[in-house]
């Protein structure tokens, strides 16, 4: 008898060890908790812009020395373009309506870094119009040019762009008798074909993501909104590791919310994550989630505030946020953070 005790004792304590500590094999972590908390709201300064108004729901991109902040409610310009350093408004480009130039349907920005030119997909024109920031900035009547042309039953609806033969793009299938299925594909622009990554998780079945890669990091990381999941491949499509957090299940369901847009700043993956039902008043991420580009967990980031979205400005090694809350955009320096 005195044996049981003692395995059972052993057994315990073995299990309580564990109990918030990453399990893992080569390609699967499980992270049973992540308790790294850093509360940082203190810190979010606001910021304050009294030029334009801008609707309640915006999404943010960089673009080398400029902010855009996409606002497709807008009566006015679509897109505003800031100056990252002051924040101040530089102007607004992009009108609702269906002319030549304007835009019926404004999809998600994409950047061109190298060219400075960020891409404006019409998704109600099938079409991806280009934008040439330092002609937009000096040339009050710049109109854009014509980028890509896209399909009707199955197209990029978010990319991440490094040149016309090489961009990684999420793709929307329109299916027949089924929801739409998304999925991560190389897409060649020039020719229109579209490989998929060596990889997909065999336990979702209906998939939806969030997702950046990194040429230079050599990653691609899928974070899903549905699942507490991300995959983490290479830059050539191969799965690195398949993340699992403390909530994973894998329910056909989109009844939690649970990753949101994925950023890299420095080595670190840094993804805004809820955890909360869906359609509750707090769906809403309030955290961000610091990994290392292997996966392993860091840090969370508590920042207090509904995040609507966010984009991270390595050169002031600074987040920039909009928010649904009590402030609308705020930025927070994450130099000493991270």
């Amino acid at each position: 008898m005195k044996g049981y005790i003692f395995l059972f004792t052993i057994v315990f304590f073995m299990m309580s060890f564990l109990e918030g500590c990453t399990v893992s094999s080569d390609k699967e972590i499980y992270q049973s908790s992540r308790n790294e908390v850093l509360k940082v709201q203190d810190g979010v300064k606001e910021i304050i812009g009294d030029e334009v108004l801008i609707g309640s729901v915006a999404r943010l991109d960089l673009l080398n020395d400029y902010l855009l902040v996409k606002d497709a409610s807008s009566y006015d310009t679509l897109i505003h373009i800031f100056d990252k350093y002051t924040f101040k408004h530089v102007r607004g480009i992009g009108v609702w309506g269906e002319g030549p130039d304007e835009i019926t349907s404004l999809g998600k920005i994409s950047v061109d870094e190298n060219n400075n030119v960020f891409h404006v997909p019409d998704l109600g024109k099938n079409k991806i119009l280009g934008y040439e920031m330092d002609s937009v900035i000096t040339n009050p009547s710049y109109k854009p040019f014509l980028k890509h042309r896209i399909g009707n039953t199955q197209f990029p609806d978010d990319y991440v762009y490094f040149s016309d033969s090489l961009t990684i793009a999420r793709i929307i299938k329109i299916l027949p008798d089924a929801p739409f299925q998304q999925s991560l594909v190389f897409w060649n622009m020039l020719t229109d074909e579209m490989v998929p990554l060596n990889y997909s998780n065999p336990e979702i079945e209906r998939k939806r993501v969030r997702f950046n890669a990194s040429m230079e990091r050599n990653v691609i990381v899928e974070a899903y909104s549905h699942h507490d999941l991300m995959t983490i491949y290479d830059f050539q499509g191969n799965l690195k590791c398949n993340v699992y957090g403390p909530k994973w299940d894998n329910s056909m369901s989109n009844r939690m919310n649970y990753y949101g847009k994925v950023c890299f700043y420095k080595n670190n993956i840094i993804v805004s994550y809820s955890g909360k039902e869906n359609f509750s008043d707090d769906y809403l991420p309030t955290s961000l989630l610091v990994f290392d580009m292997d996966g392993n967990y860091r840090k969370t980031l508590d920042v207090g505030y509904k995040i609507q979205d966010y984009c991270i400005d390595e050169d002031n090694s600074r987040v920039i946020f909009v928010f649904s809350d009590e402030i609308q955009f705020g930025y927070l320096n994450i130099e000493k953070l991270i």
